[in-house]
Formats: structure tokens, sequence, C-alpha cells
């Protein structure tokens, strides 16, 4: 996996073709139990890949990719890690249909949260936080 993603970001021929089969093993390794946060930061690294995915949710054949990326959306590694909260602000900038399937997917979280989940969610105990306006440029 790390010689195509070195492959990509060094530009190589093909990458664009290459790297479309690469980006669902990525996220999903992740998401996996044993993930790390150098998994997620690998994801992060990858984002400008992310404009060459469909994300047509009637398609069959893009459903599951989609499915993966809203998984992403709870997942404390994306959601505790500064590479982590860019990736998802990046994604959310990717297509509109994925927009809508996210803020379906917000939505259908936030009545059954608890507090305590919301405070967990956020990454930082609930502390609100001064982000810069050009921090995820």
């Amino acid at each position: 996996m790390e010689c195509l993603e070195t492959w990509y970001l060094k530009g190589l021929a093909d990458k664009d073709n290459m790297v479309v089969n690469l980006l669902p093993l990525v996220v999903i390794k992740s998401l996996d139990v044993n993930g790390s946060q150098q998994d997620v930061n690998r994801v992060y690294n990858l984002r400008s890949a992310f404009s060459l995915m469909e994300y047509n949710d009637t398609d069959s054949s893009t459903k599951p990719f989609l499915n993966l990326l809203l998984k992403t959306l709870q997942s404390p590694g994306y959601l505790k890690s500064e590479e982590g909260l860019k990736f998802l602000t990046h994604i959310c900038t990717l297509d509109k249909t994925l927009l809508e399937n996210i803020v379906k997917a917000m939505k259908g979280q936030i009545p059954k949260a608890t507090k305590a989940q919301v405070r967990e969610g956020s990454g930082d105990g609930g502390r609100v936080r001064n982000i810069p306006p050009n921090h995820y440029h």
C-alpha cells in the first residue's frame, strides 16, 4: 500500500488511475480497530485524490465507498486528530451528493447522542476552539 501511496504523491505516470483503487483500502485501514493515527494521516495526505472518485448515492458501485466515508464522521481517529478533522472538512467540499449524505448522517446521530458523547465526539472535551480562518488550507 505504501508503494502505491508514494507513487501517487510523487506524481508518477498513471497515478490517477492507480489511486482510485488505493483509496478504499487506506480508508478501511484507518477505520479498523487496529488502525492508527498514521493511517488517518495517510488518508489526509491523499485527500486531493478523493476528487477523482464518484459519489453518486444511487449507483451500487459507488455506494460502498460513500458508506466508508460516512463512517469516518463517527471515527474517534478522525474526530480527535487535527489531520482527521481537516480531512472531514475536505470531504464536505468534494461533491454536493456527498455533502447531502454527510448532513443526513450527522442529523441522524445528533438526536441519539448524550451530552457526554457530544463532548467526546468533539475531540477536545467539548471546549470551543478558536480556529484561524485559513487553518484548513
